[in-house]
């Protein structure tokens, strides 16, 4: 059986590791996998390269769309019976052109996969809202009329992306497991590469620099914090559009100094055993894969209650209001590290999400089962 793979594909992207890390489990004997990355980006090439692995690109809609028009339409020509199935990775429905155009000309399978239960980019005008909402609606009707099958990986974001729950596989995103848990001869070696005593309260954020992440609250608490006299480090780790806004903040507000811009890591699994707490203060999340990883970990989390429910898997994750900094701020100057409490909450949590069915492991499978049906027409 033959798929293609259609999804960002750029460095640090959380869909990215997810789409990487599932497919890496399929039966090499039964299925031969192709990607294509919508987003345009270079970042992952040589990934690519090195893995021999087949990655095909469109223009981005967003900076050319006549030219990403033209590549889906080639594209089609060459590859209208190349695949059994299709499995489209979105954020939004307003992107629904290929869905469209495979739907409707090919004879491949229709797997429409949501992430995310708002735009990725958020409308900065009233009118660009308008523009995008009308396109987001219009798209729900495609979608919903040439999927074979849909997938969400939370209630919220079916709801965004199909119009509600009917029909909609809610998947379980999983993650690694081992490759998270708490290791404190690591935490140890990068507290020292980095300078840090053993006193030092470190927090963490890791995901993308752009608006729906919400990273410039981090550095609104570390600045909060340095005010208090609490001696506390910021790790950020990921890169983005926000990347020099944020960088000023912290020089204008004289914390650059205990912030450490880190870019997109190969091994972020490492540094969340350097951490004390994680921050994830998004406006809007799919699921939330970070959140997985810092509860593997046994860090303790403070996260937006924006983020789906889903993702709070274990009780190391306190859901607080955006809009009230003072109770993150509480929830931080109480925080205390002790080893051993922390090595025995990462292995609680780890046989908990294993047991609930976030490992990377079962959640491929599941997939893999799922695609295998809707291609034999038994879904």
């Amino acid at each position: 059986m033959k798929i293609l793979v259609v999804g960002d594909f750029m460095n640090g992207s959380g869909l990215t590791n997810y789409l990487i890390n599932t497919y890496k489990y399929f039966d090499e004997e039964n299925f031969e996998i192709e990607y294509l990355s919508y987003s345009n980006s270079q970042s992952m090439d040589e990934y690519f390269q090195n893995s021999e692995t087949v990655l095909y690109k469109v223009h981005s809609i967003t900076k050319s769309p006549v030219m990403y028009l033209l590549d889906w339409l080639s594209f089609l020509k060459k590859h209208r019976i190349a695949y059994d199935a299709i499995h489209f990775n979105y954020s939004a429905t307003w992107n629904f052109i290929p869905v469209y155009l495979f739907g409707k000309f090919s004879r491949s399978k229709i797997v429409i996969h949501s992430h995310n239960n708002y735009y990725s980019k958020s409308p900065s005008t009233f009118m660009s809202k308008f523009f995008l909402d009308s396109l987001n609606n219009f798209g729900r009707l495609v979608f919903n009329k040439f999927a074979d099958k849909k997938i969400a990986v939370s209630v919220d974001s079916a709801s965004w992306m199909f119009g509600g729950i009917k029909d909609v596989l809610i998947a379980k995103n999983g993650i690694d497991i081992d490759k998270f848990e708490y290791n404190d001869k690591l935490r140890k070696r990068i507290r020292k590469s980095m300078g840090f005593s053993d006193n030092d309260l470190v927090l963490g954020f890791v995901g993308r620099l752009e608006e729906r992440k919400n990273p410039k609250f981090c550095l609104e608490i570390l600045k909060r914090l340095r005010e208090s006299k609490i001696n506390a480090r910021l790790l950020i780790i990921g890169d983005g559009i926000l990347m020099d806004q944020l960088k000023e903040y912290g020089r204008e507000n004289k914390i650059d100094n205990i912030c450490y811009f880190l870019g997109n890591l190969d091994e972020v699994s490492d540094w969340y055993s350097a951490m004390d707490i994680f921050l994830f203060p998004s406006i809007t999340e799919g699921f939330g894969f970070v959140l997985l990883e810092a509860q593997a970990s046994g860090l303790r989390v403070l996260s937006s209650d924006l983020v789906p429910k889903e993702a709070k898997v274990t009780n190391s994750v306190k859901n607080i209001s955006i809009n009230n900094i003072d109770i993150w701020l509480d929830n931080i100057s109480t925080y205390k590290h002790k080893d051993d409490y922390r090595e025995k909450e990462s292995n609680r949590n780890c046989e908990e999400i294993n047991d609930k069915g976030f490992s990377i492991v079962s959640s491929s499978l599941k997939l893999e089962q799922e695609l295998i049906e809707v291609i034999r027409g038994d879904k």
